[in-house]
């Protein structure tokens, strides 16, 4: 019986190629480069996942928009990429499309798609969106060729995936190192409640509002100052490791919602700064003098972003005394790690 895996690259014909790549930017080299972890990456998850034996895989199979010829290329083309594009909500690991891809990866698909993306050099955490229902189609397809069920699949994909991993190489390699991100990244947000957690993805954009609120910028240093606070946001994420609180607690942009929940007070935002550096030096001790750097650091680049006092910018401070303030009640949550890095 041909493997699970052969029939898939089969399956990746130079059209489809070129229009997974079309739809997230990418050039033919590194789709090709990208797919060749990412379907063994896919597979592999989903024969370590006991679920997918008993009910699993035929879920996630029963998202896949509705076959309307042309096969995978008829996926990704026209209606059918429009149709993969809902599943996604635009991008983000949200909706149908997020149901679908933490499936097959679990709560650590973000910090799998960053082990990739730092792996292979380029971001391929978009094409791991859209790869995800061309597997499954590739799947399902096999399934019925081969006339097996999905408790017999889930058996060869657990041998294939042992086979490919015990063969070595850098694919291997590659897939090894993103599932134990994803195993490490999901263990650390199991120690969290779902309140704990909602304050630690909202706690940065805390820090800046209480700098914003010490000193009046007018409106145009305002927004200056709140994009200042999620640059000094992005800029630490990007630089942290895959596996990481940082990276596995923005690995998604805050809602809007989420953001309303910070208020405009003084007193609620210093509690919810308190709260989200606490639940870190409880559940994450090693990683609290790092969030305490990120919370001081967005406050401090926020002060810096517009010029107070003065007159039509002639005489003013970058900080003011009153944001300085700010900063300092910031710093008093707890030690900051003194090499910037996560512990």
């Amino acid at each position: 019986m041909a493997t699970l895996l052969e029939s898939l690259s089969q399956s990746l014909t130079p059209d489809v190629l070129g229009k997974l790549g079309g739809a997230v930017g990418l050039d033919a080299n590194q789709v090709g480069a990208g797919l060749g972890v990412i379907g063994p990456l896919l597979t592999g998850s989903m024969a370590k996942n006991p679920a997918m034996a008993s009910g699993g895989l035929d879920g996630l199979l029963g998202m896949l928009p509705k076959e309307g010829g042309g096969g995978l290329l008829g996926m990704l083309t026209g209606g059918g990429l429009a149709a993969l594009g809902g599943l996604f909500g635009g991008g983000g690991a949200t909706g149908a499309g997020g149901s679908m891809l933490s499936g097959i990866l679990g709560p650590g698909v973000g910090a799998i798609g960053s082990s990739l993306d730092r792996a292979l050099g380029f971001k391929v955490s978009p094409l791991l969106m859209m790869a995800a229902p061309v597997v499954l189609r590739a799947i399902q397809k096999f399934m019925a060729e081969k006339n097996v069920d999905s408790g017999t699949l889930v058996k060869q994909m657990q041998q294939e995936h042992a086979g490919f991993i015990s063969q070595g190489g850098e694919q291997a390699r590659i897939v090894e190192q993103a599932m134990l991100a994803g195993d490490e990244a999901a263990a650390l947000k199991a120690r969290f409640t779902a309140e704990q957690w909602a304050a630690l993805r909202v706690a940065p954009f805390a820090a800046g509002r209480l700098v914003m609120l010490s000193d009046s910028s007018g409106p145009v240093g305002s927004v200056q100052e709140m994009g200042a606070t999620a640059s000094a946001l992005v800029g630490a994420v990007k630089e942290a490791d895959p596996a990481s609180l940082l990276a596995m607690v923005f690995d998604s942009t805050p809602e809007l919602d989420e953001l309303k929940a910070i208020g405009n007070d003084k007193a609620p935002l210093l509690e919810l700064l308190k709260r989200a550096h606490g639940a870190v030096a409880q559940h994450a001790p090693a990683q609290a003098g790092g969030y305490a750097r990120l919370l001081v650091e967005v406050a401090t680049k926020t002060a810096a972003a517009s010029t107070e006092g003065g007159f039509l910018g002639i005489g003013g401070v970058k900080v003011s005394e009153s944001e300085q303030a700010a900063i300092n009640e910031i710093k008093a949550l707890g030690p900051v790690n003194a090499t910037g890095g996560i512990a």
